[in-house]
């Protein structure tokens, strides 16, 4: 993500396989949220430089300049309370200056074999900072 700029996160879609129809804080999960810097250097919180809000399954995260050139890992777990499972999951966050370029690979495949001797295609989107966004190839 670039500097000044938000990003949601929505967890609001998670279940429960034993609560049929149900999800998020309807199927009675509780969400806890957090955040550490790994790069440059560590740092077992992020509130130095991003700016988090967590409401329930949502997490609204706001880089700060002085963000720019961090990574951070936000995890997520959900838990039942009453069958008293959880569950974990973790993204990392690169945060680039506002004139970067940023690319993303959407992918084609959910599962695939690739032959090491051959070309690799990805599709993928482009961003600039713009705001313009072009889908294309990236050979």
């Amino acid at each position: 993500m670039r500097i000044l700029t938000t990003m949601d996160i929505d967890a609001s879609s998670s279940y429960d396989e034993d609560k049929f129809g149900l999800t998020g804080v309807d199927a009675g999960l509780t969400f806890y949220w957090s955040c550490r810097q790994i790069n440059p250097v560590f740092n077992s919180s992020c509130l130095a430089s991003l700016n988090i809000t967590a409401l329930g399954a949502f997490l609204i995260v706001h880089a700060a300049e002085t963000s720019a050139g961090n990574m951070y890992i936000i995890e997520l777990t959900v838990s039942d309370p009453i069958y008293e499972r959880s569950s974990r999951v973790s993204v990392t966050l690169s945060v680039v200056p506002g004139t970067s370029v940023i690319v993303n690979t959407v992918p084609m495949y959910s599962t695939a074999k690739i032959n090491s001797g051959q070309s690799l295609k990805l599709n993928g989107l482009i961003s600039v900072p713009a705001k313009n966004t072009t889908a294309g190839n990236i050979t």
